[in-house]
């Protein structure tokens, strides 16, 4: 399925030159004679770089294919480097190495703190 960029808001997934993507930012341009422009700021889900891309306000891109899925956050477990989640529903604990979540997001988690993993359905 197909997203017109005017329609793409901050958090909407999408998928771009075979990588997914999630909005952070956007902005709609209109030049004096020229016809309108999209800027969006964007992070890569499997890099988490964070990319500025522009397209013709006229353009689509294909809605992302992915699952999404609720954690706690429990405790960082500094000895081994890594997040310990926590599945809301069952209970069970999964480890998850620190270089998944970005660096700028570390100092934001608390006990409890809701994330949410994206996988892909391919």
């Amino acid at each position: 399925m197909m997203i017109a960029v005017n329609d793409l808001r901050q958090g909407t997934l999408f998928e771009h030159e075979g990588e997914i993507y999630q909005v952070v930012d956007f902005k709609r341009h209109k030049m004096a004679r020229a016809k309108a422009v999209v800027n969006i700021k964007a992070r890569n889900l499997q890099t988490n770089s964070i990319r500025d891309l522009t397209f013709k306000s006229s353009a689509s891109v294909a809605e992302a294919d992915v699952q999404s899925q609720n954690f706690d956050f429990v405790y960082y477990d500094e000895r081994k480097g890594e997040y310990i989640l926590s599945d809301p529903t069952t209970r069970k604990r999964y480890p998850v190495d620190s270089s998944v979540i970005p660096e700028e997001q570390r100092g934001y988690l608390s006990e409890g703190t809701r994330l949410i993993a994206y996988t892909s359905s391919d």
